[in-house]
This record gives C-alpha cells, sequence and structure tokens, in this order.
C-alpha cells in the first residue's frame, strides 16, 4: 500500500479528451485531495474482492416498491437500488446486496493506480514499477505494453493511441504514446517539468503541471512543446473545439484561453475545484460540490452540494463518477440533469484511485490492493 506522501504523487496524475464534436473529460485527477486517471477495467482473471466489494448499509432505494416498482430494490439484480438499474447489464454482474449490484473483480496488479479503456482492452499504469499494462476485456492474460516508464500515470485512449505522463515531483517527465495496433513508443514532449494532466484533440496534446504552474502543449505529429501560460496551480485540463479550460487550485479559478493561443481569462472565480471537464454547453468543475456554468460563462449552477473529496473522476454524456476518500471510501454517480446522487459503491478500508466508464459499466481499481473492479452503472 504506497505511503501518504506516495499517494499525493499519485494522485497528481489525470487526464481528459476532447472529441471533435464537442470535449469531455475522461478523467482527472486532484492534487490536494488525491485522483485518478483515465479509467478503464481489467479483462485478466482472478483476485479476491476482499477490499473493493465490502460496505454496508442500503442503496439508493429503501426497500421494495422504491422509485415506484414491484421490486424489492434492496436484492432484486433487475431493480437494484432503483427500478430498472440491472447489474448484469455489466457482464458478469448478477446479484444485488443492501440496494448496490456488487462488484465483479476482474484482475489484481500492486501498484495499480491509472486505468484506461475502450472496446478491447483496459489499459493501466504501474506507477512504482514504471510499466504500462494491457488487459483484454474478453478475458487471458495481461500484456506488458511499455517498461522503463517514470512513474507513468494520467492514462487516456484517444483515437487509435494510448496516451500518458511520466514523472515525478522534483523530476523532468515527458508526454508519450503508443498505438493501440501495436507499434513503436513515441515520446512526443522530453524533458517537462513534472508534467501531470492531458488533454487530447485532433491534432495537440496539452498539459498541465502543477508544482511548476505551468499550462503547454505539443503537436501530436511532432514538434517543439509551446508554453501557455505559467502561474498559478493549474490541475485539471479540458478541451472543446475552441478553447481550453483548467482548474487552478491555489487561485480557485477555473482558467480559459482559446486554443489557438491568446489572452488567458476567468470563466469562473471562487471556484472550489480540481477537475474540469467540458461538452458542448456547460464547463464542469468539482471540488468539495459539482457545479457547472455555461461555457459562455454566467451564474453558475450547483449540480450536487456534497460535501465531496472527490480523488477520482470521470463523465459521460448524462453523469459525473466519482470515487471519493471519505470514511466510506464511495463510488458516486451525479446525474446531470440535478436529480438526486446515487451511492453505486462503498468500499470497504479502501478507496479508488480511478474510475471510469464505458457504455454499460463504472470501472475502478482499489488503492489498497490495486484490484480493478466494474459495476453497473
Amino acid at each position: 500500500m504506497p505511503t501518504c506522501a506516495t499517494e499525493v504523487l499519485l494522485a497528481a496524475l489525470s487526464v481528459s479528451f476532447a472529441c471533435a464534436c464537442g470535449g469531455h473529460v475522461a478523467d482527472g485527477r486532484d492534487l490536494l485531495h488525491g485522483t485518478g486517471g483515465v479509467a478503464g477495467s481489467a479483462g485478466g482473471a482472478g483476485g479476491s474482492a476482499g477490499a473493493v466489494v465490502g460496505g454496508a448499509g442500503g442503496g439508493a432505494g429503501a426497500g421494495a416498491g422504491a422509485g415506484g416498482c414491484a421490486a424489492d430494490t434492496q436484492a432484486d439484480p433487475k431493480n437494484c437500488g432503483f427500478c430498472g438499474h440491472d447489474c448484469s447489464a455489466c457482464a458478469g454482474g448478477s446479484t444485488c446486496h443492501d440496494g448496490r449490484c456488487d462488484p465483479v473483480v476482474l484482475a489484481t496488479e500492486a501498484g495499480l493506480f491509472s486505468i484506461a479503456v475502450d472496446a478491447t482492452a483496459v489499459y493501466g499504469a504501474v506507477g512504482v514499477a514504471g510499466t504500462v499494462m494491457k488487459y483484454p476485456l474478453a478475458g487471458g492474460p495481461p500484456v506488458a505494453l511499455a517498461t522503463g516508464q517514470s512513474h507513468p500515470g494520467g492514462l487516456i485512449v484517444a483515437g487509435s493511441y494510448l496516451y500518458w505522463a511520466n514523472g515525478e515531483v522534483g523530476t523532468k517527465g515527458s508526454i508519450a504514446r503508443l498505438p493501440l495496433a501495436g507499434g513503436p513508443l513515441e515520446t512526443l514532449a522530453a524533458a517537462q517539468d513534472d508534467p501531470r494532466r492531458l488533454a487530447v484533440d485532433a491534432t495537440t496534446v496539452y498539459f498541465t503541471a502543477a508544482n511548476t504552474g505551468k499550462v503547454s502543449k505539443v503537436p501530436l505529429g511532432g514538434g517543439s512543446p509551446v508554453l501557455l501560460s505559467t502561474g498559478g496551480t493549474p490541475q485539471g485540463i479540458a478541451v472543446d473545439a475552441s478553447r481550453i479550460y483548467w482548474a487552478d487550485g491555489a487561485a480557485n479559478t477555473v482558467r480559459v484561453m482559446p486554443v489557438g493561443g491568446g489572452a488567458v481569462s476567468d470563466l469562473v472565480t471562487g471556484a472550489d475545484a480540481g477537475w474540469v471537464a467540458v461538452d458542448e454547453k456547460r464547463v464542469y468543475f468539482m471540488g468539495s460540490a459539482l457545479r457547472a456554468v455555461p461555457i459562455g460563462g454566467a451564474a453558475v449552477e450547483t449540480i450536487a452540494a456534497g460535501p465531496y473529496v472527490p480523488i477520482a473522476f470521470t463523465k459521460d454524456a448524462t453523469s459525473v463518477y466519482t470515487g471519493h476518500s471519505d470514511s466510506s471510501g464511495t463510488i458516486v454517480k451525479i446525474p446531470l440533469d440535478g436529480s438526486a446522487p446515487v451511492t453505486l459503491v462503498q468500499l470497504t478500508d479502501n478507496k479508488a484511485y480511478d474510475v471510469a466508464v464505458d457504455e454499460t459499466c463504472v470501472y475502478y481499481v482499489g488503492a489498497k490492493d490495486g484490484a480493478l473492479a466494474k459495476v453497473a452503472k
């Protein structure tokens, strides 16, 4: 199990991904709280549910018929926690206890903390060992894709590549990528000051270095890195078709600048945030609460007041999913429409280093034991 100091280091690694139709965060990490990278699942066998599953207490629904259906939402796997929440929608899920689907443990990898997923595999960074792993979703043994890396983290799948950041506090790091179909590792940017979080669009990787206050970018096709901004503590970063957004934890500000360069401005001030995400309409930011603001700037909306202590974060089209370093180590689904948050997992003596989602599952990795697990969304 990592030391407290190591957890702070690992917590700094995270990323976001913006697609051509509008940016979105695949994941992020909060330096202040300890947060996750891009999340995924694992295809390897084994691993005890042990500390990952655990947890007691009721789920989203309280007793038979909760939510208006004639079912025991505390035990019915087809209506677990609330009506229509089918545990089997996430392959392998079959049982429901206390209103929560029982997680399915897929693999265990000591030291694993940053994960990403695509349609065929889960990719994981084992930071201290310096390896980047592949866990086929169809099953089979894990495969080492890259070795000899320097505390890799912040994994993200974007297009046909897997991206990550190398480096640790006080050292020079790099931005690397590997073709998903196989091929040599590429170093896009070397000798960078402790890069932590990434965002990717069709032409560029953007990255922050909170310890040195830098926001930079490097072309996907090769070229020299470009320094975009200095100052503050830039943490989570996201990008859409026209602008770059990042959370400045020290200044409690969400900052923005044009993708093509230009002046940096404050989109939100007084923002308690280490995470940031964007879609076609709103910019989302999270610290002790999940909040949002229209892309053009306006009144801030509180989506979920918390209080939260997010250590892992990801977003899909309808919800944000977060792991919390609280007394119960919960993984929570927060609908973007403002409806009630749902606790999907309650860990026992554990917390999630990272979370991510696909169409049907939430994947996470346990900080205590490196167990990768999944549960129905």
